[in-house]
């Protein structure tokens, strides 16, 4: 009788599956954005400080977003709002 199916042919179609398996979770990974978190005070006697870096920080996700992001991934800008006194 002829073996239909070899330990061979098992062995690659389950390296295969573990292959694409790998590729698929790797690419659902770089679809997620970088999220970047930043605390500012805006009110208070510190507040026109944390204006500027408000802006900054801005400005810094823009152009990581304009240079294609984090190794492909898109880039988000987390804030957090302190209170001044």
């Amino acid at each position: 009788m002829q073996r239909l199916i070899s330990r061979r042919w098992v062995t690659g179609g389950i390296a295969a599956v573990g292959s694409l398996a790998t590729i698929r979770g790797v690419r659902a990974q770089q679809s997620n954005p970088v999220r970047i978190g930043v605390v500012q005070t805006l009110s208070g006697s510190i507040g026109d400080i944390g204006k500027y870096h408000l802006q900054g920080s801005q400005i810094a996700v823009k152009e990581l977003i304009d240079s294609g992001g984090i190794d492909g991934r898109p880039v988000d800008l987390v804030r957090a709002v302190a209170r001044g006194t």
